[in-house]
């Protein structure tokens, strides 16, 4: 819960600074600043996310968003699974499904978190977790052009611990013959796989160079819009 009208003077200044091609920034504010922010002038490449959807399009669930309120109000993506909703809100990979397939069905492209818990980590578990929720969260419904799968390691949330590169690459590696092999090399060319996980400047660089990472879900440094201004140029630079 982060994120209030005051900020977006902000915001309209990352607007104007941001690179405007060769890559794609997509930010997730409250819901409650969607509908400001599709008004202001933002370049092409820039692009809004919800932060999390309803299975469902409408009804007596009150307090809920859907994702065609989050399409009304000018969001492009919806992040799901996110690992605080996994671990606050209990929510599963079979809820993370249903999400999926109403994001998609309303227009809606998902980012759709996978990540283990410190436990798993130790016990070197992290791929088991990471093919059990990908083989419940995803069907081919929801493999549509764009689709998003960021590995976000619970553990790392806000920790400033990050996996290190060699263990990062592993998972995307595993995650992209995961698609290939169940979706179809189509499928694989068109998903991005991105890494979230206490992402900062002293880090990113090398994180946002190994060959299958192809973005980051950043949280915390993206708050304050010159942090997250230097990241995305780090992200460029990586690119050259």
């Amino acid at each position: 819960m982060n994120g209030r009208s005051k900020d977006l003077v902000d915001i309209d200044l990352l607007f104007k600074k941001v690179p405007q091609q060769e890559i794609d920034i997509v930010i997730a504010p409250p819901a409650t600043l969607l509908y400001e922010l599709k008004g202001l002038n933002t370049p092409k490449n820039l692009l809004l996310s919800g932060q999390n959807c309803h299975q469902v399009e409408c009804g007596a669930y009150t307090g809920e968003i859907s994702a065609a309120m989050l399409k009304e109000a000018g969001a492009n993506y919806v992040i799901l699974g996110h690992s605080e909703r996994r671990t606050v809100y209990k929510e599963t990979s079979t809820l993370v499904r249903l999400k999926a397939l109403e994001a998609v069905k309303q227009g809606l492209i998902p980012i759709i978190c996978v990540g283990e818990n410190l436990k798993s980590y130790e016990n070197n578990q992290t791929l088991n977790v990471i093919e059990r929720q990908l083989k419940v969260s995803l069907n081919s419904k929801i493999i549509c052009d764009n689709l998003v799968i960021a590995y976000e390691p619970v553990w790392a949330i806000g920790s400033n611990k990050t996996p290190s590169p060699e263990e990062i690459e592993k998972v995307h590696s595993f995650i992209k013959n995961y698609i290939s092999e169940r979706f179809g090399e189509h499928a694989t060319n068109h998903c991005r796989i991105i890494y979230g996980g206490s992402v900062n400047k002293n880090n990113a660089l090398k994180i946002f160079s190994l060959i299958n990472v192809d973005g980051g879900l950043i949280g915390g440094a993206s708050l304050k819009a010159t942090d997250f201004l230097e990241l995305i140029m780090i992200l460029k630079n990586s690119l050259n």
